[in-house]
């Protein structure tokens, strides 16, 4: 109960209120992996990094195979701009979920900025094409890496079709 209402708040924006009940049911049930991770995510929204890594990583000693866990982990560092830290926890999320979209175009994310635009291109691409994400700005994302390498397939059909997801107020 403490852990869905902590979830609750967290969707609510109140998350000093959220951490309470992470806090409170891990004081009394210490092993739940999924209270530490949604913890993380509380203090990520706080502004406490180094908590909140501190607890997805606590939640990845019990459980490492979580997959929301690795992507949150993921989520943290690239906010921090540490992508190199950042990537890699989307690998291992996407090691264990290949059909994680989020984790695919948000590593893409972290390799764009390590200008690894090649294996962006690639995961922006897969991320497009199984759809689900915010497909403006992945789709922005695919093209910016394209033209880092001077990629000109399909240039002038994604610059139309952005354009008109603009002009159509998407």
């Amino acid at each position: 109960a403490l852990n869905n209402r902590g979830n609750a708040l967290l969707d609510l924006g109140r998350h000093d209120a959220a951490l309470d009940s992470y806090d409170r049911l891990l004081a009394i049930m210490p092993d739940i992996a999924e209270a530490w991770n949604n913890r993380g995510n509380a203090l990520r929204e706080l502004g406490r990094p180094h908590e909140s890594l501190e607890s997805y990583d606590r939640a990845l000693a019990m459980a490492p195979d979580y997959t929301d866990a690795w992507y949150n982990r993921g989520i943290l560092f690239l906010e921090y701009r540490r992508h190199a830290e950042a990537a890699d926890s989307f690998s291992r999320a996407l090691a264990l979920d290949p059909a994680h979209v989020e984790a695919r175009a948000m590593r893409g994310a972290a390799l764009q900025s390590l200008n690894r635009h090649d294996e962006a291109i690639a995961d922006f691409e897969r991320a497009v094409a199984a759809g689900g994400v915010d497909l403006q700005d992945t789709e922005g994302s695919l093209l910016h890496s394209k033209l880092h390498v001077c990629d000109w397939r399909g240039y002038d059909a994604a610059i139309e079709h952005i354009s008109a997801r603009v002009r159509a107020g998407e």
